[in-house]
């Protein structure tokens, strides 16, 4: 069958293609309609060229290098290409200025778990850090003793309790071969038999970005006595403690290191 040219389209215009089926000319939408039916059932077949939503999968098959072309009309911040879920939330986009971000936004990034992830510039912050005075951190609980996952606390101005999850992502762990009473640290008895405090409990607040951070010194006291796995936590009993405990605030984030031992 020879190829078949609609003519120009013009108001009230009507033809009849080789197959017998007439088509009238669809000034509205500018372009030609088979007789005796809306445009709306080729609506929901095709996809307009203006725009449209799909409803089944898309699959191209190009037999080129350039597969999908996306172009925006922004330079800015604005989205040229994303991806949502069920709930219509972002999960991954590109912006008009070359951006590449995973995540709903920036206080809900994607964060990685599986080994072909993809990370977030959020991901390797809470990963990767300059070196620092402390390597371990927890938040100040507002408590006595029986810290929650991730939180330390100080009980009648002697003791720290540290639970065994540290803030950011460690575990503490010990062997069994470990008592769970009270125990000088190492080299603490002079020959005199007087304690003499072995090392430090070292108190830190990190400010400032991950590429150049800012380590402010908050409490420091002497190290005297540990208990492992006492209740299920670490506990420290330190002494002579220089600083303010008020210039600590509940529920902010501290790194603590403790002298020959973490």
């Amino acid at each position: 069958m020879a190829e078949f040219k609609f003519p120009k389209g013009e108001a009230g215009a009507k033809v009849v293609a080789p197959n017998g089926i007439v088509y009238l000319w669809d000034a509205t939408n500018g372009r030609w309609g088979v007789e005796g039916s809306s445009p709306e059932p080729l609506d929901s077949q095709y996809v307009r060229k203006s725009g449209d939503t799909m409803t089944g999968n898309l699959k191209i098959e190009s037999g080129s290098a350039l597969g999908l072309y996306v172009k925006g009309n922004t330079t800015g911040g604005s989205s040229v290409f994303y991806v949502r879920d069920s709930k219509d939330d972002t999960k991954f986009r590109v912006t008009g200025d070359g951006k590449v971000q995973a995540g709903t936004d920036k206080n809900h990034s994607f964060m990685a778990n599986e080994d072909n992830d993809v990370v977030t510039k959020k991901y390797l912050d809470t990963r990767i850090h300059m070196p620092g005075p402390a390597t371990f951190s927890w938040k100040r609980e507002n408590k006595s003793s029986n810290p929650s996952s991730g939180h330390f606390c100080v009980e009648q101005g002697k003791f720290l309790y540290f639970n065994k999850k540290t803030y950011n992502g460690h575990t503490l762990a010990y062997s069994s071969g470990f008592s769970q009473s009270a125990k000088d640290f190492p080299g603490q008895v002079t020959m005199s038999g007087k304690h003499a405090l072995s090392g430090m409990v070292k108190i830190w607040m990190k400010s400032g970005s991950e590429s150049s951070p800012t380590w402010t010194l908050m409490q420091m006291m002497g190290a005297y006595r540990y208990r492992l796995g006492f209740g299920g936590f670490v506990q420290i009993e330190f002494k002579d403690a220089r600083g303010n405990w008020d210039y600590l605030t509940y529920e902010h984030e501290y790194y603590i290191s403790v002298d020959g031992f973490f």
